[in-house]
């Protein structure tokens, strides 16, 4: 293994860990909000419950997005810039 494949490695698995370390617990946390919030919901709240459930998708995908950009590889290019 020569020098770039290493740090290609070694930038890979910090940008596995960034994920791990803080987008992770983003996501958990901004969904474990929005459970809350939604169980808050008064019945007939169409407008609170169609808000929440927008937010919901665009946070699932944003996840799905950082999910593809590090199955891509995308993120640790672009680390490498």
């Amino acid at each position: 293994m020569n020098d770039i494949e290493e740090k290609q490695i070694q930038t890979e698995r910090e940008v596995r860990r960034l994920k791990s370390d803080f987008l992770d617990k983003f996501f958990i946390t901004k969904e474990q909000t929005l459970w809350e919030a939604l169980q808050e919901i008064k019945v007939g709240d169409t407008e609170s419950l169609t808000q929440l459930h927008m937010t919901l998708r665009a946070i699932q995908s944003l996840k799905q997005e950082v999910q593809n950009a590090l199955d891509s590889g995308k993120m640790s290019r672009a680390n490498n810039s």
